[in-house]
């Protein structure tokens, strides 16, 4: 991998009364935020370690630009299809902001050489940037480095024992990046956007967790017909309590106050047979938003909704209970061996397949165009 020192921005921790506060505003208000003094831009280029502490465990990433050519050259490869709407959302964003106000989100295959290095300087190092998130109980520290002989050192790792990464978080950022990039009415486009904002985390510091969907089901579809046409692709049981899928090929659903257990037939299953990775996800997409409800592209389609898994079974059942009309599914999360084998085969995961833990908060580490 190609990654550059850049020069970011911190917010001032001493006018920062309420972290959760301050950084969940922070998608909408940055401009108004940085206007206001919020924010103090280094006066030198440096690479950044991020810590993040939860329950005991910690997580250690490396902040630094990475050439835009890696993400065109298949260096940094992909996993999801992005959405055209949320694409066109992102860059009046990001032009607005005249920033990156997060990181994209890298895994790659760990590396001894490069965690040893990289605790050896938060081990001789202060924090230069520590922030608690009370409503998470989590922790974020930040370090800097700006000796020249370290930089090259870990620039050099990254080179030569890192061949390629994947996007864990931000396919829309860098995406969106990207046709900014080569766009020709975006001036110094070159410049602007020609290295992009990431952190590096390795594989064996994320977690995998589902991504789930809302879905409008009875505004077009009768329930009798629905559950009908369900029958063809999936075993239907109900369940006695609320759950998500305990294996792959089966999802859980929620609809009228009851929650249901869908098996995917193995009739459906064996017709991809020679397929090496069949993914929840795809067959969800394939057969009950293509073939029941008539969806050909997720991606255009306004009557899906999604939910991390990190936001539990509560929040998909208040969403359905205040519209009749919705239908509530829970995917079975992609698995780590999966992602990796269809990204390196150049295939691309359905929208919103996967939520990687941890997660970086918006505006705690800039960078401007």
């Amino acid at each position: 991998m190609n990654i550059y020192p850049f020069q970011a921005i911190f917010p001032k921790e001493d006018l920062i009364t309420s972290a959760d506060s301050f950084f969940g505003s922070m998608k909408f208000q940055f401009n108004e935020y940085y206007k206001s003094g919020f924010f103090d831009k280094s006066p030198q280029e440096a690479l950044y370690l991020y810590q993040i502490s939860h329950d005991g465990v910690k997580n250690l990433g490396l902040v630094a630009s990475t050439d835009i050519k890696d993400f065109s050259s298949e260096k940094v490869l992909k996993h999801e299809k992005t959405l055209a709407a949320k694409e066109q959302n992102m860059m009046q964003l990001m032009l607005q902001r005249n920033a990156l106000i997060k990181p994209v989100l890298l895994a790659y295959k760990s590396n001894k050489a490069i965690a040893e290095y990289l605790k050896k300087i938060i081990h001789r190092k202060k924090p230069i940037l520590r922030i608690d998130f009370e409503n998470e109980n989590t922790e974020h520290k930040v370090w800097k480095i700006t000796d020249p002989d370290a930089v090259e050192s870990i620039r050099k790792l990254f080179k030569q024992k890192i061949p390629k990464a994947y996007i864990a978080d931000g396919h829309h950022r860098s995406s969106t990046s990207e046709i900014l990039y080569r766009s020709n009415n975006v001036e110094n486009a070159e410049s602007k956007f020609g290295k992009l904002l990431t952190i590096y985390f390795p594989f064996d510091e994320l977690e995998i967790w589902d991504y789930n969907r809302v879905v409008e089901v009875f505004n077009t579809t009768e329930l009798p017909v629905f559950l009908t046409k369900l029958s063809k692709y999936c075993k239907i049981k109900t369940l006695k309590k609320k759950r998500k899928p305990k294996n792959k090929y089966e999802m859980t659903m929620y609809m009228n106050n009851y929650w249901f257990s869908l098996k995917w037939k193995k009739k459906i299953l064996k017709k991809y047979a020679t397929q090496k990775v069949l993914l929840d996800s795809e067959l969800f997409n394939t057969k009950i938003m293509g073939d029941i409800l008539g969806v050909a592209d997720v991606r255009e389609s306004k009557k899906i909704k999604y939910f991390s898994g990190k936001e539990g079974l509560v929040s998909l059942e208040e969403e359905v209970n205040k519209h009749n009309q919705k239908v509530a599914f829970f995917i079975y999360p992609v698995l780590q061996e999966e992602l990796i084998q269809i990204a390196n085969q150049k295939k691309t995961l359905p929208p919103k397949s996967t939520w990687f833990e941890p997660r970086i908060k918006n505006g705690v580490i800039v960078k401007e165009f």
